[in-house]
Parts: C-alpha cells; structure tokens; sequence
C-alpha cells in the first residue's frame, strides 16, 4: 500500500509535523489557497516538486499517477462536474463521522470535489484562479481557503481521518472543512481524497448567486471576535472597481449594490491582527448564464528565473499595459522598504501589512524620508512567481493597486522562504524621490536569497 500527500506548507501543515497514513510517504507541494489579505496580502502555494519523506513507495501505481502532471506551459480546459448552487452560504453542520466532532460546510465540499476532479485531469491542485471558480460555483463565501489532496491505494476512513486530524490541530479555533472524494476510473484502487479548510470570520446570511436584471444586491453579515471596520470593493462587468457604501451597528453590517448585466465581484474587506484582509470574494450572476468552463494556462517553470523582482516586475507592467496604462519604474528606495518587510514576514513567520517592529506602509516610507502624495503596498506568500501574480490580480484589493494610475513608482522586495516566496510591492506616486534612500542602500542587493 502506498500514498501521495499533496497538501499545502505553512501554517496548515509543516513538513515535520505529517504523520504518514503509512510507512511510505510522498509530500508533493501543490496550489493551496492559504489567505488573502486585502490591499497586499495573497498567499497561495502552488509548486510541482516532489519531496520524497520515508523514501519510495511500495506502491508504485500511485507514484506513477501522481508524477503525470500537466506540464508547465500547457493549457487546461475544465468544464464544471456539477451544477452550481444557486446560494452563498457559510452555514455548516455538526458531524462526529471522522472520530472528532467537525464543522462541516456543504458549500466548501461542493468546491472540494470539483478540486478532486480537477486533479483527476491534471495531477495538480487548483491554483487561485481555478479554486476560486471552484469556490463560487459551490456557494461558499469563504477567504484563505487551505487545500489538500490526498492520492491513495488505502481503503475506508483511516485516510481522511489522518489528514484530517493533522490539518485541524494546527488550524486555530474550529474551520469549517470541506471533503470531496473521487475514483481514478482507469485504477478503481485509487482514491482521490480532497480537503478544504477555512476560517470563519463573519456570520454571512445566504444570497443568491443569480440575480435578475437591475435587481439590488443585497448583503448582510457580522463580523467575529478580532476583526474590525468592514470595507467593500465591487468590480462591475466592465472592470471599474469602486468602494460600496456600509451601515454598520452593533457588530453587524449591511450593503447593497444596484447590479447591471453581467458578472460581478463583491469582496468584504475588515481589519485584523495583521491590518487589512478579505473576509470574503463572491460573484454575481445577472441576467446571463453563470461560466461553467474554466481555461488556464499553466505557468513558465521558473527554475531559470535569474532575477525574481525582474520577473514581477514584468508581469505588473505587462497587466498595466493591457489595460491601457504606463509602466512603473523601479525606485531602489522602494525596493529596499520592500525587500525589508519581506524580511522582516520571513523571519517573524507571518504574512501582513502590520508589523510588531516596523508599523504600516506609511510609517516605514518615513523611516527612509521618501516623499510621496500617495502609496500602496502588496505583500504575498507563494511557491511561484506567477500564481503569485495572478492571486494579486484575482483580489480586487490588490487589483486596484496594480491597475491604478495614481502610481508611477514601485519597488519590490523578494526573500526565499522555507515554504515559498515572500514577496512585497510597494507602490508610490506623485512626489520626489529621497536621496537619502537612494544612496544610503545602493550597495544591497535587493534579490531573494
């Protein structure tokens, strides 16, 4: 007998802390949603590595499924396996089946088996864009979604148990948890086990996800112990991002949208321990029917990539220049604030705007006197460059930064992680540059190390 874990690092599950559902283990990084933190934050990891823990498999029908990966730069073609629910809903139910009591979400196991299938065809976790269609189709308004995958020849719950158990004692408080399961159809022995965990982070009461033509989108919702100031972003079908009114009291809040034809995204925004973060992102549906197709294109293997700043670097222009907009130019000021705080994340084993030692955004432009009118930051934890990237793009927090023609300066920050990339961008416009941080940190250099 012999199993594949595929499953996310970080603070879900560390490498040391896995207990092998065997003596005879593979660990494969894959694409995992760990949390996105509005205006900076996106953490997703997605590799293709292969770390071999207690050596070779004695089962080598799942070693061979496992490897046939889809290859870097190929385009994957998914058509949704099950009809979409018509509600978001984070309601979730009590069930003592896996030898603990657990919350489950039928909405996050509806996204979990499309996750299953979806490795079926291509041997790899979703990365952001796909999970997060996954996550919309199934309902589930939920944010910093972790995701695991377990391939295996073993039969009844003794899997799922394990991986279960492991994920939930290293998840703070009690997430909603989401399994889906599928048969690789040309091996019945195998078994594809899907898990998704997610915090709870507001009570959110159920909206439809298809709504008819100029109807009002109403959104109604409390947010938990911790979290603070709700702020919602939409995007329109025509891709203009504005800040939607909100009335709060008493812990709760509400919100609506006056929608047009089209698709529309919806993300709640609230400030936590670690500054600003997403609650949740949703889409609406109206007066059109709902996509049931995903494509996507694998990206580059960046094991060649000499300069990862330079590498990001060209993918934030390359986006602002398809929407019609000037290039940034680096700023080597900028670079080091932002080198600094992906140093001081790496270190501190945390990902956010809000340091302990160095404060927010503003405070940290102060320290090094560099003068702006205005300034954002972005900050993500990934395995690779490019789903980093595209995470940053999919959140409309980091979207706006991105795309906005306020800036006209960036510096970005790039330290290698135990578990990924720790990446800061630091935007800045309208205002002279330091000399004093030009020249003071000339000599550094600035890439991952």
């Amino acid at each position: 007998m012999g199993c594949y874990l595929i499953a996310p690092l970080g603070k879900v599950n560390r490498m040391s802390n896995v207990r092998s559902v065997t003596a005879n283990l593979y660990r494969v990084l894959a694409g995992a949603a760990l949390g996105v933190f509005a205006l900076a934050l996106m953490v997703f990891i997605d590799g293709a590595s292969v770390w071999p823990i207690f050596g070779q498999t004695s089962d080598d029908l799942v070693q061979q499924f496992v490897e046939k990966q889809v290859p870097h730069g190929a385009q994957t073609t998914y058509n949704l396996r099950q009809p979409q629910r018509d509600l978001y809903s984070a309601d979730a139910e009590e069930s003592g089946r896996y030898g603990q009591t657990t919350l489950v979400s039928p909405a996050l196991s509806h996204a979990a088996q499309e996750v299953a299938l979806f490795y079926r065809q291509t041997r790899r976790l979703a990365p952001s864009k796909v999970l997060s269609s996954f996550l919309n189709a199934g309902g589930a308004p939920y944010w910093g979604v972790h995701q695991t995958v377990l391939v295996t020849t073993l039969q009844g719950d003794g899997p799922i148990i394990e991986i279960l158990n492991d994920a939930l004692a290293q998840f703070q408080g009690r997430p909603h948890v989401g399994l889906g399961e599928v048969i690789v159809q040309e091996h019945p022995r195998l078994r594809i086990i899907t898990l998704l965990l997610a915090k709870k982070t507001f009570d959110f009461h159920a909206l439809k996800t298809n709504l008819s033509a100029n109807q009002n989108a109403r959104i109604t919702g409390r947010l938990e112990t911790g979290y603070t100031t709700p702020h919602i972003l939409a995007m329109s079908p025509d891709g203009r991002i504005e800040s939607i009114p909100v009335h709060t009291e008493a812990g709760g809040f509400e919100f609506s949208i006056q929608t047009s034809p089209g698709l529309w995204t919806v993300e709640v925004i609230a400030t936590g321990p670690v500054g600003p973060i997403p609650l949740a992102q949703i889409e609406l549906v109206v007066s059109t029917a709902p996509p049931n197709q995903i494509v996507y294109t694998w990206p580059r293997d960046e094991a060649a990539i000499k300069s990862p700043s330079a590498y990001l670097t060209k993918l934030v222009n390359q986006a602002r220049a398809k929407a019609g907009l000037k290039r940034l130019e680096r700023v080597r000021t900028l670079d080091w604030v932002a080198w600094q705080h992906s140093e001081d994340m790496r270190t501190h084993d945390y990902v956010g705007h809000f340091s302990p030692r160095t404060g927010m955004l503003t405070q940290r432009l102060d320290r090094v006197a560099y003068e702006r009118a205005t300034a954002g930051e972005n900050v993500a934890l990934n395995s690779t460059l490019a789903d980093a990237h595209q995470g940053l793009m999919h959140s409309l927090g980091h979207r706006k930064n991105l795309l906005s023609g306020d800036y006209t300066e960036l510096g970005i920050g790039v330290r290698r992680g135990p578990i990924g990339w720790y990446i800061t961008q630091v935007f800045s416009g309208g205002g002279p540059r330091s000399r004093l941080g030009q020249t003071k940190h000339a000599r550094l250099s600035f890439e991952a190390k």
